[in-house]
């Protein structure tokens, strides 16, 4: 049976009820400055306008503060609470969901900074407009991954990874189309070495929102869908050695 949202507010303990509720919150602050600051640096690339990159910074500072206020957070519920079954399975996935956001606003950071240079050496505008196509399905895949977390919905995460897989497709589309304006342009080609780093920062945030949700299905289903192509042979074949 899955785990439900309602099922974190049925616990013996009120104080452990709060803390994983100022856990849950702390960790959709964050979730939302990732999201905010991807938006920001995709918007950068549309209308090279420089100037947002101080937006940028402190959220990114801020970002980072909330990665270490969770972490700590989390060891503390651990230490004091020990959970156990579905809150374990949540605390343990918070874990490693932030740590997941907390490189995905590095990547927003990445894209917004060479934002930033490219206005004052502008590629061809078809090349930005499919760098800020693909960042807007980036931030909309985000968006989906961070929803089902809010709502511990196992299968809207699964959703997920079916657009990271279109998003990789238009990604592998987007590398061979800047290898053409390259060719086409070789003067461009430093601008375009610059652009090709947006896109795989923006490639790898899609990969960061798959773990968010590969995760949210472990905390709701105590399922594992990580490396589907390991089998428990081959986990127990390392255990024994």
């Amino acid at each position: 049976m899955d785990l439900k949202t309602s099922d974190l507010n049925q616990h013996i303990s009120s104080q452990f009820n709060e803390e994983l509720e100022t856990l849950r919150t702390h960790v959709l602050k964050m979730a939302g400055l990732v999201e905010r600051n991807l938006r920001t640096a995709v918007g950068a690339l549309e209308t090279m306008d420089s100037s947002v990159m101080v937006s940028i910074e402190q959220a990114e500072q801020q970002i980072n503060a909330f990665e270490i206020l969770v972490d700590r957070e989390v060891m503390n519920i651990i230490a004091l609470r020990q959970p156990a079954a579905g809150d374990l399975r949540v605390v343990m996935a918070i874990s490693k969901i932030v740590r997941d956001l907390e490189r995905m606003g590095d990547e927003a950071y990445k894209v917004g900074k060479l934002a930033s240079e490219l206005s004052s050496d502008q590629p061809p505008a078809a090349a930005l407009n499919l760098a800020a196509s693909l960042g807007r399905q980036v931030a909309d895949l985000v968006k989906r991954a961070v929803d089902s977390f809010v709502r511990l919905d196992a299968d809207e995460a699964q959703g997920v990874f079916s657009e990271d897989k279109a998003i990789d497709s238009d990604y592998e589309s987007s590398l061979r189309a800047m290898v053409t304006f390259m060719i086409e342009d070789p003067r461009s080609i430093g601008r375009m070495v610059k652009l090709l780093w947006v896109f795989r920062a923006l490639e790898r945030m899609g990969d960061h929102a798959t773990n968010i949700s590969e995760q949210l299905i472990y905390a709701v289903r105590g399922k594992d869908v990580r490396h589907t192509e390991v089998s428990e042979s081959d986990i127990q074949s390392i255990a024994d050695e």
